[in-house]
């Protein structure tokens, strides 16, 4: 499996939002505030766009699923579900540029 850098992640990321005529349900997420990182590229989210999607959508998002895989190659879907299991937040902070996952 192909391992992706944060920079061409976003890259990717960019040129699909740009090209892409997908209206997502993104608006319906409550907007984060605050310092921090986003949860899926690790982008600042210091003065940017982002919102806080439930933890049971971000775990069980297909594409964030993938992308975790990809970077973390070793990561079954067990683990993934640990990780769930022990996040006791309400929720994950997702920048603008990766919200289209959700």
């Amino acid at each position: 499996m192909k391992k992706i850098t944060d920079e061409a992640f976003l890259k990717e990321v960019a040129t699909k939002a740009k090209d892409s005529n997908v209206v997502s349900n993104y608006a319906s997420y409550p907007p984060y505030s605050g310092s921090g990182v986003c949860d899926v590229c690790n982008r600042s989210l210091s003065g940017v766009k982002a919102y806080v999607v439930p933890n049971r959508v971000f775990y069980n998002s297909p594409k964030w699923r993938a992308r975790f895989k990809s970077i973390n190659f070793m990561a079954t879907d067990a683990d993934i579900e640990r990780m769930r299991n022990l996040d006791t937040s309400q929720g994950s902070a997702v920048c603008e540029n990766c919200i289209h996952m959700f």
